[in-house]
């Protein structure tokens, strides 16, 4: 399990692709890019950022973490077909097909 606390944006969050793809399941604060990276599963959202969500999104953690580990492979998954550096470059070259047109 990767945790990510973030309590203000800090841009992309490639952080929390990065430990997605290495297949580690990512519990992070509904903040910035994170709320968007980690939407497949709501049990990977705190509630909010205080430190009582955060205690809260741990226990589920704790008390059950076969249905976390079964993530892994959703996780990695969503990395790569999500934020890969060729899917990145696609999107890159789209939103330059569109500028130019």
């Amino acid at each position: 399990m990767f945790v990510l606390p973030t309590i203000a944006i800090e841009g992309f969050g490639l952080v929390t692709a990065e430990a997605l793809a290495s297949g580690l399941p990512v519990m992070g604060t509904p903040v910035g890019a994170t709320k968007e990276i980690l939407k497949q599963d709501e049990r990977l959202l705190f509630h909010n950022t205080s430190p009582d969500a955060l205690a809260e999104g741990l226990e589920v953690f704790l008390k059950a973490p076969e249905i976390f580990k079964a993530m892994r492979s959703k996780c990695r998954n969503v990395a790569e077909t999500q934020y890969s550096w060729g899917m990145v470059v696609k999107r890159i070259e789209q939103e330059f097909v569109k500028a130019i047109a």
